[in-house]
C-alpha cells in the first residue's frame, strides 16, 4: 500500500512507481479507484454508471496519462446510443466543477444530442451530436507539438471526421470521465482506449521533485519530468 508524507515524500514498491511505454497499438483504458465520486465505477476499460447519483456530478479519472514533453498521445471512446457522458483529456487541476462534470476536461466531448458537444473546460464547440441511434466513437489527440485534433467516426470500421483542432496544449493529461445521470440496470456501458507514450501510475497527484522510497529494493527515486530516477 503506498502511503503519502509530508512534502512530497512517498513510500511504496518499485511495482506502484510510474512505467512508461510507447505503443502503436490501441490498449485499455483502466481507471483509477480511489478517484470515483458519486457512483461511477469501472470494469476493466468499460465505465459503468449504474449506480451514479447526481446530475453531471459522477466522475473518475484514469491510471494512464500522457505528456505533451514525451511524445503525446491520444484515446477514443465508444459511445453507446442514449447515453450522455463526458470524456477527455484532463490535467491538474482536477474536478473543478463538480456540480457540471463535463467541463473538467482540458479537452473533452460531452456527448448528448446537441451540437455543442466539444467542451475546453467551460467553453464548448460545435461538434457531431450523439445521433441516438447507432454506436459511435470520439477520439482526441494531443502531439508533442500540442496540437489537439478531435475526431468521431460512426463505428469502428468507418473513417474518422476531424471535428475541431486547435494548439497550445501543454502538459500532463489523464483521462476523465462522467455520466450525466444513472445508466439502468443491464445497458452497455462506454469502453476507453489509449495509444501513444502512455505512461501508467497508482500514484495520486505527483509533482516534479517529488521523492519516492522502495522499501522493497531499500532504493530512493526522484520525479523529474515524469521519470524516477534513483538518488
Amino acid at each position: 500500500m503506498v502511503e503519502y508524507l509530508a512534502g512530497n515524500r512517498i513510500i511504496g514498491t518499485e511495482s506502484e512507481k510510474s512505467s512508461s511505454a510507447q505503443t502503436t497499438t490501441w490498449t485499455n483504458v483502466s481507471f483509477d479507484s480511489s478517484t470515483e465520486v458519486n457512483g461511477i465505477t469501472s470494469s476493466g476499460n468499460q465505465v459503468v454508471g449504474t449506480g451514479v447519483t447526481g446530475n453531471w456530478a459522477s466522475y473518475m479519472r484514469s491510471n494512464e496519462f500522457i505528456d505533451t514533453s514525451t511524445g503525446g498521445g491520444e484515446f477514443y471512446m465508444t459511445n453507446i446510443p442514449i447515453t450522455n457522458y463526458t470524456g477527455g483529456f484532463e490535467k491538474s487541476p482536477y474536478n473543478q466543477y463538480p456540480s457540471g462534470t463535463y467541463q473538467n476536461g482540458n479537452y473533452s466531448f460531452h456527448t448528448t444530442i446537441a451540437t455543442n458537444n466539444i467542451y475546453e473546460k467551460t467553453t464548448n464547440y460545435s461538434g457531431t451530436a450523439n445521433t441516438g441511434s447507432l454506436t459511435q466513437e470520439f477520439k482526441i489527440e494531443i502531439t508533442s507539438g500540442g496540437t489537439v485534433t478531435y475526431q468521431v467516426r460512426a463505428n469502428s470500421s468507418s473513417s474518422w471526421t476531424t471535428d475541431r483542432t486547435t494548439t497550445d496544449a501543454s502538459g500532463k493529461f489523464y483521462i476523465n470521465t462522467g455520466f450525466q445521470v444513472n445508466q439502468a440496470s443491464g445497458a452497455a456501458q462506454p469502453t476507453f482506449y489509449i495509444k501513444g507514450n502512455v505512461v501508467t501510475t497508482n500514484l495520486l497527484n505527483v509533482v516534479d521533485g517529488s521523492i519516492f522510497y522502495a522499501k522493497d529494493t531499500n532504493k530512493e527515486y526522484v520525479l523529474n519530468s515524469n521519470t524516477w530516477t534513483e538518488v
